[in-house]
């Protein structure tokens, strides 16, 4: 099963804020989020990290650490 990525976004920001991650989230934490949530596979989970950043959904600082927009 496919997921809207964009859609996801408030699914993410309810597991890390469970994780008590809500500001300068660490790279690998987020990552991590990212494959627990949806299963997903190192490579897709660096994709939709990529994408999120592009569209203006996070910020990630020159240290990796990722803050939501």
């Amino acid at each position: 099963m496919g997921f809207n990525m964009y859609k996801q976004i408030d699914n993410i920001k309810d597991d890390l804020k469970n994780r008590n991650q809500t500001s300068n989230i660490p790279y690998q934490q987020f990552l991590l989020s990212l494959k627990l949530l949806f299963g997903m596979k190192d490579k897709t989970a660096k994709r939709w990290l990529s994408e999120f950043e592009m569209v203006g959904f996070i910020s990630i600082s020159d240290d990796g650490k990722i803050n939501f927009v």
